[in-house]
């Protein structure tokens, strides 16, 4: 059995390397558990796994299996209504799908996270692997974005670093960053930034309050959401018209149909 501690040595240098930062956390992830549980050949394996490029060419098996994705009638629409930088993140072309990720991440605005969601979903496994990497660069990106905000304000207070603090962390809500806990963590911590930007600028009431009625409804609270709006309505200079559309959006989930504007007493 003396050949054991050997092995069992290798196995642990293999994982002492591949754990190390570098890399996207869910690659670590993944080359551990594999450095772990397979015998001999897992640091290697993990290697190429912290490693890898995914550049190859989609398996006939799978192109075939990605044809057979259902997809319903609302996602049809949905998906007519998208960039035509789709049909690049889609290509069994590994050079120009990598250089359509590189231009759909850049913004990482609301429709290049549709548009990674859509290849998550619907793509092959190399396409779906591809998109899921380029969304978690996105949220390493958010994050760091959200760490140097906090830094900022908590230096020089200020509405504007409160403000970005506030939309940094209602960002990841917005757009289905987070998930679950997440989501309500969040939102936590939007709302005290919002709520620190309105104490050093009261005179900015109506911009604050419409930034957290469209915060509430994406977290799935648009209770709040209204009781917001209806602030925003009694609030200098604020524009109701402009926001008819969201308090509708509001008021449909909320279920208080009285208050949509296409059904209820506001109809002429």
């Amino acid at each position: 059995m003396t050949w054991l501690f050997p092995l069992v040595a290798f196995q642990l240098v293999g994982v002492a390397f591949v754990v190390r930062p570098g890399v996207p956390g869910s690659r670590r992830l993944l080359a551990t558990a594999i450095a772990l549980m397979v015998p001999l050949v897992g640091p290697l394996l993990a290697l190429l796994v912290r490693h890898g490029g995914g550049h190859g060419t989609a398996p006939p098996g799978e192109r075939r299996a990605a044809g057979r994705v259902r997809i319903s009638a609302a996602g049809v629409h949905w998906l007519g209504h998208l960039p035509p930088i789709l049909d690049r993140l889609m290509s069994h072309h590994a050079p120009e799908r990598l250089a359509a990720l590189v231009a759909t991440s850049n913004p990482g605005d609301a429709t290049a996270i549709a548009l990674l969601r859509w290849t998550l979903d619907h793509g092959t496994t190399e396409m779906a692997l591809d998109a899921a990497l380029a969304l978690e660069e996105l949220d390493v990106r958010r994050e760091a974005r959200r760490d140097a905000a906090r830094r900022a304000l908590a230096d020089a207070p200020s509405f504007q670093r409160a403000l970005a603090v506030a939309e940094a962390a209602a960002d990841t809500v917005l757009l289905r960053f987070a998930d679950g806990p997440g989501v309500a963590v969040m939102a936590v911590q939007a709302r005290d930034a919002y709520r620190v930007a309105l104490a050093l600028a009261p005179e900015r009431c109506a911009e604050i309050h419409e930034r957290l009625a469209r915060l509430e409804l994406g977290a799935g609270f648009p209770e709040l959401a209204l009781d917001h709006l209806a602030r925003l309505a009694t609030a200098p200079g604020a524009d109701v018209t402009r926001l008819v559309e969201l308090r509708d959006r509001a008021a449909f989930a909320a279920r208080r149909f009285d208050l949509v504007s296409v059904i209820g007493p506001t109809q002429g």
